[in-house]
This record gives structure tokens, sequence and C-alpha cells, in this order.
């Protein structure tokens, strides 16, 4: 009887914690649809705040795309320091999709 509870136990506690990764990848999914809805419609301020929380919770979530239009959207607003800090994360993730890692 004690196995049986410690099996149920293990299989709900996997299974909560797929169902969690599972939300946090539509969570971030939403997020950046939000933003490229945003671009798409020239609501640039707000895309950016998409894009930052998306990168401040969802980091494993954002490639290099992200960083790209980020860049090109800081670039667009005229503040350029933000604008090549997207362009060189873009760089140094790209560089280590590159490398396979």
């Amino acid at each position: 009887m004690k196995k049986i509870v410690i099996i149920v136990l293990c299989v709900l506690g996997y299974t909560l914690g797929k169902a969690q990764v599972l939300t946090e990848e539509q969570n971030a999914k939403d997020l950046l649809q939000k933003a490229q809805n945003a671009y798409s419609n020239e609501f640039y301020e707000l895309e950016l705040e998409y894009y930052k929380e998306a990168e401040t919770n969802y980091s494993e979530y954002f490639n290099v795309d992200e960083y790209l239009i980020m860049g090109a959207t800081y670039d667009s607003l005229g503040n350029y320091n933000q604008a090549i800090t997207c362009f060189q994360k873009a760089a140094r993730l790209g560089d280590k999709e590159a490398q396979g890692f």
C-alpha cells in the first residue's frame, strides 16, 4: 500500500510539473504574440514592454529574431544604445545556436 501511495504521488508530481512547463511555454508564446501584434500595429512602446517582459520571465523561449526586432524598434525610436545592446545579444545567441548550445 505504501508503494502505491508513493507511486501515485510521484506521478501526480510529474504531471503537475509538466503542466507548469506547458503553462510557462504558453505564457511566453502569448507575450511574444502580443509583442508581434503591437509591432504590426505600430505600437512600438507597447511592443517593447511585451518583449522585455518575455525576456525577463521566459528567456528560454526568447530567440535571435526577438532581439533583432527589438533592436530595430529601438533604432527606429532613436534609442541607439539599446538597439546596439539587442543586436549584440542576438549575435551572441546566434553564435551559441550555431555551435549547438
